[in-house]
């Protein structure tokens, strides 16, 4: 397996290290103390965006991971994880304008992870080789 493909099969785990982290969240943190503070609709609406993400994360990082182990990724493989990485930076600008409330160190490391996978799935498209892509033409 090539770097380029590492690259993505660490970018989608990666992702599905950070689903994990959407999909237990609530209960690592005990957040149904909280939920019973704030208005029933108020409370769902977070378990759930917190449940969606994970579960798009989830998704997202096992198609990178099947993507990195095919031979010949085409071009919905691309316009996957351009979606991805688009994720990723939008994660990562929404970080940088509305801190999260955790300590400083928390929050570089989320940029930074953040930051990383975008760039991971875009190195991943960007140095696509020539025969791949060509062959994902003739697919189309």
């Amino acid at each position: 397996m090539n770097l380029r493909r590492r690259a993505l099969l660490l970018a989608g785990v990666g992702s599905c290290c950070m689903a994990a982290l959407h999909l237990f969240l609530p209960h690592r943190y005990g957040w149904g103390i909280y939920a019973e503070l704030v208005p029933a609709a108020q409370a769902h609406i977070v378990l759930g965006i917190s449940l969606a993400i994970g579960f798009f994360l989830l998704w997202g990082g096992c198609l990178s991971i099947l993507t990195a182990l095919r031979e010949t990724p085409g071009r919905l493989d691309s316009l996957i994880l351009i979606g991805l990485a688009a994720f990723w930076a939008l994660y990562v600008v929404y970080q940088k304008r509305v801190p999260p409330p955790f300590p400083g160190w928390v929050q570089t490391v989320l940029s930074v992870a953040g930051g990383t996978l975008a760039g991971l799935y875009l190195l991943f498209v960007l140095t696509r080789p020539a025969a791949e892509a060509h062959q994902a033409k003739d697919e189309t």
